[in-house]
């Protein structure tokens, strides 16, 4: 079973609940975050893949458009709110505060489930790239990785190109999170600094 990473972006957290029973009742690992900010919301999207954005309507226009099209170009973005008639959140998907909480409910169930048969018609990473993404959350270099894996530095850094762009993920720190988080690797393993 995957886990997806949801983060939650919202003044009222009435979503949150819903997700918390949709998961369960779908028998779906959910791992919800919420930022409290706009600089908490930034260090979030660039840490972890973000699967699925609930924002609501009033920080979505805070946000500017370049950091839903590059960071969260591979997240699934419900905007939440009283009225869809800001101009940029109109090509995202839209859930009305002012529907009733069963509507509000089955239309999350939808968009969850809707990841869940994506994802796993998908196998992200592959095994040697789960191996390679392993040894970087362990603190290895190209180098390093090359030798234990008898591979060419040249193959080890086209696999970590290949693992950021399929991950979204720039950072050691943020795919070492998604190997914790993903079951590649244990945070005792992991060279995550406390």
């Amino acid at each position: 079973m995957s886990k997806i990473n949801i983060i939650i972006f919202l003044k009222k957290f009435f979503i949150t609940k819903s997700l918390a029973c949709i998961a369960k009742e779908i028998n779906i690992d959910v791992n919800l975050l919420f930022p409290k900010n706009i600089d908490e919301f930034k260090q979030a999207i660039n840490a972890i893949s973000c699967d699925m954005l609930f924002v609501d309507e009033f920080f979505a226009q805070m946000l500017d458009r370049e950091q839903f099209t590059n960071d969260l170009s591979k997240s699934e973005i419900i905007v939440v709110g009283k009225k869809r008639d800001f101009e940029f959140i109109k090509i995202f998907d839209f859930i009305s505060e002012d529907i009733a909480k069963t509507e509000i409910y089955e239309k999350i169930k939808f968009y969850l489930e809707k990841f869940e048969e994506t994802n796993q018609e998908e196998n992200i990473l592959s095994e040697r790239e789960k191996d390679i993404l392993r040894l970087v959350a362990q603190g290895f270099t190209n180098k390093e990785i090359a030798d234990k894996l008898f591979l060419s530095i040249h193959t080890v850094a086209t696999h970590r190109k290949n693992i950021s762009n399929k991950l979204g993920i720039k950072s050691i720190s943020g795919l070492t999170i998604y190997a914790i988080l993903n079951g590649i690797i244990s945070i005792d393993n992991s060279n995550l600094l406390v």
